[in-house]
Formats: structure tokens, C-alpha cells, sequence
């Protein structure tokens, strides 16, 4: 929104710009999104999500085969639980989430 006011982006927040979504030259304006609430941090991608909770027990979801997310699937696809926990971490230390 800032770009389409013309004003300078706004630091130490996680945004991006929608005008590529707008213009039609882009179809997502994200791969995935974050949360972080006080006992938790999420990330999610169109296909998974993964909550990592303050005890560490992760759960992880495939949200084409289970979109009511009733099996975590954490210990068995594990590639996948590393790769959104490593991504999550990377979007964290970026900055942009700390307060």
C-alpha cells in the first residue's frame, strides 16, 4: 500500500508489495505467511502448515490431503518439517518479528 501511495516502505515489518499481484504480472503475492503468538510460531505455504510450539512439539500438517488438519505428520515427513522450521527460523532472524 505504500508503494501505491508513493511513500517509503516502513521498517521493521514483514510486508511486501501487492502491486505485482495488481498489475497482473504475479499470481501469489507470498509463498507462505508466519504468525507468532506467545506460545507459538507458524508458517504456512499453500500445501503445509507447521506449528512449533513453546514445548517443541512440532506439528505438521498437508493441507491438500487433510484440510481439517486431524493427522500431524511431523515424524513422518520430516524433510518437510526441517525445511518450513529452517524457514521460519531464517524469516524470525531477519528482524522483522522481533519486539
Amino acid at each position: 500500500i505504500c508503494e501505491l501511495a508513493g511513500l517509503p516502505t516502513q521498517e521493521d515489518i514483514d510486508a511486501q508489495s501487492i502491486v505485482p499481484v495488481l498489475n497482473g504480472d504475479a499470481i501469489e503475492h507470498r509463498t507462505e505467511a508466519i504468525s507468532r503468538i506467545t506460545n507459538f510460531t507458524l508458517i504456512r505455504t499453500r500445501r503445509h502448515k507447521l506449528v512449533q510450539h513453546i514445548n517443541d512439539t512440532p506439528e505438521l500438517y498437508d493441507l491438500e490431503a487433510d484440510p481439517d488438519e486431524l493427522r500431524n505428520i511431523a515424524q513422518e515427513d520430516r524433510d518437510t518439517k526441517i525445511d518450513l522450521r529452517s524457514r521460519l527460523q531464517a524469516r524470525l532472524l531477519e528482524g522483522q518479528w522481533r519486539r
